[in-house]
Parts: structure tokens; C-alpha cells; sequence
């Protein structure tokens, strides 16, 4: 649901209109809809941004193989608590809040996921990296590059997300965001693209094993001392 659309729906409940009935005769058709449009949309990933990937994931490689840190921004923090301690995902990665600027140094490499595209604490944060010297690589909407997380981005990833981020309308009620999925699959392909750079650099970084595994403790704990040692 979009914003206009959920002030639409809190107006009619402060009225007095009672709960806003989404039908169900349409679920199925719904439900095409919206798989439809992720379909479409991570093809749009793999035809038109693969080579960007590709390359962002090397430049934030020679970053932290040269001794930055990789870090990682987003400011409600789904996407920082996707990526960290993850099964499967890095260990050598750290979270940077909008109030941690000045702790980032001209080495570091930052990675920033944004579904706006003028959001204060995003583009302070960023603009700040950026004047420090640090590499900057956004997952963000492109519809606005005149702004100023767009210009403070290195390196520019397109979320596809726009206005009416809701796929799908039911009973006229806007609903199922696209940009969670897309988010999620572009961090996780920068991520792939940033160890198989790591990789051929001869640093391969430490990654998370599942804790449903056995020996994953042990594992887990000397991966993530020899994480602090190296650095990634």
C-alpha cells in the first residue's frame, strides 16, 4: 500500500468507515500479478545492471583487500539485518548509522540501500562518506538524478523502485511493495560479486555458516577471529 492510498484507507477509519474489506475473489489473480512483476523486474536486473554489478562488487573489493572496511546503511535496517549474521552471508561487514559519519575513513567502502531518493539522514550520510574519501556504491531509485544521494554515489544501482512501489491493486487498495524483493536480490549480488572479487584478489572472505550444521560453532568462531585478523 502506498502512501496515498493508506491515507486514503486511515481517513475512511478515522470517519468512522470501519475495516477496509480487500476481496478475495481476485487472490489468485493478485498473486500472478504481482510474481509477474518481480519476474520482470529481477530480468530487468540480469539484462540491463549485471556489468555494474560486476563492477561494483570489484571496487568495493579493492577497498577492503587495500584495509578498509566494508560497511553497510539503510535507514529503517532491514537491509543492514539482512546482511549481517546470515548463513551464507559476511562476516567482515559493519553497520554505520546516519549519526556515525565521522567514523568513516577515506579506505572504507560503503554500501548504501535507499528507497527514496531525498531522504535527510541517507543523503547526510552518504554526502559525508563521499567528501571523506570513501567509496560509495547506492542501491537506489534512479527516477531523481538530480538529487543529492544520487550525485554523493559512486557507483549507482537501480532498485526500480518509483512512487507506487505497491505492485498490485485489489478493491482499489494499492498493495505488495516490489522493493523489499529487489533490495534483498541486489545486496545479495553485489555481495556474490564482491567475494567472487575477493577471490581472485586472494583474500577470500569469511562467510557465516548455518547454525543447523554441524560443527558450526567451531567454525563459526575461528572464522570470525581470523575475520578480526584479516579483515574480511
Amino acid at each position: 500500500m502506498d502512501r496515498r492510498e493508506f491515507a486514503r484507507v486511515a481517513a475512511a477509519l478515522a470517519a468512522g468507515a470501519g475495516l477496509v474489506r480487500i476481496a478475495t475473489a481476485d487472490g489468485p489473480g493478485a498473486m500472478r500479478r504481482y510474481l509477474t512483476r518481480i519476474r520482470r523486474d529481477l530480468a530487468r536486473v540480469q539484462a540491463e545492471q549485471l556489468d555494474v554489478i560486476v563492477a561494483a562488487g570489484d571496487l568495493l573489493a579493492e577497498r577492503v583487500a587495500a584495509g578498509g572496511r566494508l560497511l553497510i546503511h539503510d535507514a529503517r535496517g532491514e537491509y543492514v539485518a539482512e546482511a549481517l549474521g546470515r548463513a551464507g552471508g559476511l562476516m567482515g561487514i559493519s553497520a554505520v548509522g546516519a549519526d556515525q559519519a565521522a567514523t568513516i575513513q577515506p579506505q572504507d567502502a560503503l554500501l548504501v540501500i535507499a528507497d527514496e531518493p531525498a531522504n535527510p539522514a541517507d543523503v547526510a550520510l552518504t554526502t559525508a562518506a563521499h567528501a571523506a574519501g570513501a567509496l560509495v556504491v547506492g542501491i537506489c531509485p534512479q527516477r531523481d538524478r538530480a538529487g543529492a544521494l544520487w550525485q554523493a554515489v559512486y557507483v549507482r544501482i537501480d532498485n526500480y523502485v518509483t512512487d507506487e512501489d505497491a505492485a498490485v491493486t485489489v478493491d482499489g487498495v494499492a498493495m505488495a511493495p516490489t522493493s523489499g524483493v529487489l533490495n534483498t536480490a541486489l545486496l545479495w549480488a553485489v555481495t556474490a560479486a564482491y567475494i567472487q572479487a575477493m577471490e581472485k584478489r586472494g583474500k577470500p572472505p569469511h562467510v557465516w555458516m548455518s547454525i543447523k550444521r554441524p560443527g558450526s560453532k567451531a567454525f563459526n568462531d575461528a572464522a570470525l577471529a581470523a575475520t578480526r585478523e584479516a579483515g574480511c
